[in-house]
């Protein structure tokens, strides 16, 4: 009996071509390979459960969070997911008066709320209206209607709902509707007692801006608070909380049916960056609201970590509590196994089809053994901050390198490394542009350094020309940005660096190790730490990934 030929992977005619990819840092462009190479790390089945409260799907650039919400839309039948940018949502920027009250301090979460709350009840109708042959949305509503209810709350909701009777059809134009109306109300209370010019600037005929501000009287402005507050507090909160109540009794009645409304894309450009925060906090109060009352109903949020820090800092009143909301959170992160899961599952896909079908390939099949008398595998993932997006990127590039090659040898992966670095410094430099625009121009302030020192062993006059470096660089796009203040303010060489460590670890760069004791603490999984905890007696790391581009040695 004749043993079969066992086809190895050094026999095979496959060769890697430049243009080859085992996936795309857009979640969108990747998902025809996400849906193939799929690594279910458990967070899936968290999400997907209506019962339990996780809804805020919380992770860095290239966590994954598109991708979750893709994997739920293909394993569940009644799910929708929106982009703010599709909701007209832009329209509120450009508001005058809108823009004015938040100015001058008018509390408009209701406001914002009761839009959310419009906009979840229409895409939770459509998701049950797209499931009934029977009966059209337009019959079940005018069977609604036709109820005799004897429950006060049910009758609230009926007259609401005879107000709007398009309510279900059109989200955007029910959006610019239900603004307008808004800005209607407030005119018509300011009319008696302020002057034109003042309503000239409310009615939007004229730009508002800081200084026309300045020159409205105290006295006038705080008029103009409280008639705005007045308005804003008339919301009708509870006829749409009695619309809620409603739904869930007469159009939800299954209880064994799922429904999702996923909202992604919140850390795009929608909209001005103030609004857009309280427009995303009076999203996360509405989801919370609406979860709770419907329970076979779950609106998902995706949200960056450190926009959902912003939100919670510009938004914050007095008690606020970011802590009470710490049960919604489906914060994503990856252990080294599951990223070496999804190299494998990509290669796999990549190669597979052209040698061995019946052979499944694994990642250390195409990679030396060793870089750097490290394991491959290990090499690259600890050069990433741990995201799928980041291996991806990484190994793109060795692809690239391995032009025309059977194998990756250890030269492609290093010379796949100094481009990796370079693009990954670019990416986390927009990751954080919001609060720090020249964190791109900051971090060569760390050129050369050792890959672990304590603040005593920073050459300072080393450290001086890199901060003069960095200030001449950096002047022409610095804006109001806070690295270039905290420099430019010439504090002492101490305060300076502790801060800028601090700012460093929040996004990324550098790890502590406060105690000779204690591990290394990382903000890419999760670690917090004070200002204070950047002491002279802690010892910091610069990540691996930024080796190349700061020309470190390791």
């Amino acid at each position: 009996m004749s043993k079969r030929k066992i086809t190895k992977y050094s026999d095979s005619k496959f060769k890697f071509r430049r243009h080859d990819r085992i996936g795309a840092s857009d979640a969108q462009e990747d998902r025809e390979i996400l849906l193939k190479c799929f690594v279910d790390t458990g967070d899936l089945d968290v999400l997907a459960d209506t019962r339990r409260p996780e809804c805020i799907v919380l992770g860095r650039t290239g966590v994954g969070k598109t991708a979750l919400i893709s994997m739920l839309c293909e394993r569940e039948e009644k799910v929708v997911t929106l982009d703010p940018r599709n909701l007209a949502l832009s329209y509120l920027s450009n508001r005058p008066m809108l823009n004015f009250f938040m100015e001058i301090g008018v509390d408009l979460e209701l406001f914002f709320q009761v839009l959310w709350r419009h906009i979840i009840a229409i895409e939770l109708i459509k998701l049950e209206s797209a499931a009934r042959a029977d009966q059209s949305v337009t019959s079940f509503f005018q069977q609604i209607l036709s109820i005799p209810f004897t429950n006060r709350s049910k009758r609230i909701a009926q007259d609401y709902l005879r107000k709007y009777p398009d309510f279900w059809k059109d989200t955007e134009e029910l959006i610019r509707k239900e603004t307008d109306n808004f800005e209607k109300k407030v005119q018509t209370s300011i009319r008696g007692s302020l002057a034109a010019p003042i309503l000239k600037l409310l009615q939007g005929e004229t730009a508002i801006d800081r200084d026309e501000i300045n020159h409205i009287g105290h006295a006038q402005t705080t008029e103009i608070k409280q008639i705005g507050q007045q308005v804003v507090n008339k919301m009708q909160m509870r006829e749409l909380t009695a619309v809620m109540d409603l739904l869930a009794d007469e159009l939800l009645r299954d209880r064994q049916k799922k429904y999702y409304i996923c909202i992604d894309k919140l850390d795009e450009n929608w909209s001005s960056n103030l609004l857009r925060y309280r427009l995303i906090r009076a999203l996360i109060e509405s989801a919370r609201d609406f979860n709770h009352r419907i329970p076979q109903l779950k609106v998902v949020c995706a949200i960056r970590e450190d926009l959902f820090d912003r939100v919670f800092r510009f938004t914050r009143t007095q008690g606020d509590q970011q802590e009470k909301y710490r049960s919604l959170y489906l914060q994503l992160y990856w252990k080294p196994k599951e990223l070496a899961d999804v190299l494998d599952s990509r290669v796999n896909q990549l190669l597979a089809h052209q040698y061995a079908k019946k052979k499944r390939l694994q990642i250390r099949d195409v990679l030396p053994k060793k870089v750097q008398q490290s394991n491959s595998v290990q090499y690259i993932i600890g050069r990433t901050l741990n995201t799928p997006r980041d291996v991806i990127m990484f190994f793109n590039e060795c692809i690239k390198q391995a032009d025309g090659k059977t194998k990756i040898s250890q030269p492609d992966v290093l010379a796949a490394e100094g481009i990796y670095s370079e693009l990954r410094l670019r990416s986390l430099a927009d990751e954080w542009s919001a609060d720090y625009s020249t964190l791109g121009d900051a971090a060569f302030m760390l050129k050369r350094t050792k890959k672990s020192f304590r603040i005593g062993d920073l050459d300072r006059r080393e450290f001086e020309d890199q901060i003069l470096d960095y200030l001449f660089k950096a002047q022409r796009n610095q804006g109001n940005d806070y690295i270039y203040r905290l420099v430019e303010e010439k504090l002492d060489f101490d305060a300076v660096i502790s801060e800028l460590l601090h700012i460093f670890y929040q996004v990324g760069i550098v790890g502590v190790k406060k105690e000779t004791y204690l591990e290394t603490y990382w903000s890419h999984k999760g670690d917090k730490i004070h200002l204070s905890d950047v002491s002279v007696d802690a010892r910091f790391h610069v990540h691996p990934a930024f080796f190349r581009i700061l020309g470190i040695n390791p």
